[in-house]
């Protein structure tokens, strides 16, 4: 609980300040990954535009504009709806805490996010992008993507110990996360759902057997994520897209 001095100079802080305090308290209760994304987010966009304006002088008639000139310059959507869910998340506390009376973020109408519909690969085209792979080192990557609906970030943090071919499943227990300025490292799943068994299909098992013959202390590390980016446009190059004529 605040004492009255220091809610009186809560009070005096400015936009930036209290952001600044605020994202230092909230560290510790937050991923790595969403303390990181918050700190930008605050840092990039809240302060230079808010900064200067006492919290408790904030009105929504700025926070509007805001989102709107950050539409206009270019931003997405979604971006800006991300600003917003920082800004609101931080004036939600500085409203428990007593030191503004609404949390003008409320008051606000952030854009509406356009949902496109994913373009999966059909089967055709996905028997075509195995096949392609069948000579590449990583065809038990692109096996395991295709049919077993398992993130780069968890593909790339697979273990042997976590694979049981012999079964035919595997366990994702990690993501590997790769940060700008930050060493490629080592998180568990966002949540208890996200941490599970994946059954294999009889190719991705057939893959990864041949696989830990080649690569028999790691699955696919983080050097792979390269790998596959340059495997990936020899790839496609050799799939027809459904309707159009083949050679």
């Amino acid at each position: 609980m605040l004492s009255p001095g220091a809610l009186n100079s809560w009070a005096k802080e400015t936009v930036a300040t209290y952001l600044d305090a605020w994202l230092k308290g909230a560290q510790s209760t937050l991923r790595s990954r969403t303390f990181t994304s918050y700190a930008q987010i605050v840092r990039d966009h809240l302060k230079p535009e808010l900064g200067r304006i006492p919290l408790a002088r904030l009105q929504p008639q700025r926070v509007q504009q805001l989102y709107q000139d950050l539409l206009d310059s270019g931003r997405s959507a979604k971006t800006v709806r991300n600003i917003h869910v920082v800004l609101h998340r931080g004036l939600q506390q500085a409203l428990r805490w007593r030191l503004v009376q609404v949390n003008v973020a409320d008051l606000v109408d952030p854009p509406r996010v356009e949902r496109k519909e994913m373009q999966a690969l059909d089967a055709d085209e996905t028997r075509q992008l195995l096949a392609a792979a069948k000579s590449d080192e990583l065809e038990a990557l692109w096996w395991l993507a295709l049919t077993a609906g398992i993130r780069q970030g968890e593909l790339l943090a697979l273990r042997w110990p976590d694979v049981d071919v012999d079964r035919g499943s595997l366990r994702i227990v990690a993501s590997l996360v790769r940060r700008v300025g930050e060493e490629p490292h080592l998180e568990e799943p966002k949540s208890r759902r996200s941490r599970r068994q994946v059954e294999l299909s009889a190719g991705a098992i057939e893959a990864l057997r041949r696989h830990r013959q080649a690569s028999p202390s790691i699955v696919f590390g983080e050097r792979s994520a390269v790998r596959a980016s340059s495997s990936a446009s020899s790839a496609a190059e050799s799939v027809t897209p459904a309707g159009a004529a083949r050679g």
